[in-house]
């Protein structure tokens, strides 16, 4: 069983609405989850909200139906709106995002971790509590996390495929917030880039270990050092640090 987060009101400080978070059973399923899109949705009291990924754009939209108002039959499509998402930090434990109204353009602050959400004054989102704790679900879902607007996958979900692909030697990479796991974002242009990246302490992922060494090599004094994993669990993967005098530097070239 999946929990989720519902949500008691607590008050209003600054320019910021805040609610505290309370255990409940989870009103959020996946309505789809390939290689292109990850789709979702949840239920609420006020209505019901979709939000989704496009995996190959790696926007994030969402979409709330409020329910009708019509109390005496009880049917008939409530008002719809629709969001573009900006998601500028998401991992297991927090959410930071911005919410823009895409009739409107007006933008709306949410925020969450694992005791509390806030969201932007005034409160023009519906469902806005609910809204935080679904786009948490979704990036989950996807298995993604988002550093600095950037998002990355999961290694375990996309490694083999870009080996397979082929299509560029080097992609830039990160560990999660844990440092257990690898995840894997956007491709370097040319091997160049990449070489730069890791020269500035960045880290990279490689289709290859002799790609992954000459990274290393490249990025350092021309030593690499390692070739092998720190762990044995399914996020952890080879990798070369590069050296500089005879210095273990702290870039990781995964393969």
């Amino acid at each position: 069983m999946i929990v989720c987060v519902c949500f008691l009101f607590t008050g209003l400080v600054g320019n910021y609405v805040y609610a505290e978070s309370t255990t409940g059973t989870s009103n959020m399923k996946i309505v789809q989850n390939d290689d292109n899109i990850c789709k979702v949705v949840g239920e609420y009291d006020e209505g019901t909200a979709y939000a989704t990924l496009n995996k190959n754009t790696n926007e994030v939209t969402l979409e709330t139906v409020e329910k009708s108002k019509n109390k005496i039959f009880g049917f008939g499509k409530g008002k719809s709106k629709k969001y573009k998402v900006k998601v500028d930090k998401s991992n297991s434990e927090e959410l930071t995002a911005t919410i823009v109204d895409e009739e409107t353009k007006q933008e709306h602050k949410l925020s969450r971790s694992k005791s509390k959400v806030k969201a932007q004054a005034p409160l023009v989102i519906p469902l806005a509590f609910g809204v935080a704790e679904l786009i948490a679900f979704l990036l989950a879902c996807a298995a993604t996390i988002t550093i600095a607007g950037v998002v990355y996958y999961a290694a375990t979900d996309i490694a083999e495929k870009l080996r397979r692909k082929k299509e560029y030697n080097y992609y830039a990479a990160a560990l999660d917030q844990n440092k257990t796991d690898v995840y894997i974002a956007g491709p370097y242009p040319n091997d160049a880039a990449a070489f730069a990246a890791v020269r500035a302490g960045g880290n990279v992922f490689a289709i290859s270990n002799a790609k992954a060494n000459e990274a290393a090599r490249k990025g350092g004094n021309g030593v690499a050092y390692g070739g092998w994993a720190h762990g044995s669990g399914d996020g952890w993967l080879p990798h070369y640090h590069p050296m500089a005098n005879g210095v273990q530097l702290k870039p990781h070239c995964w393969f």
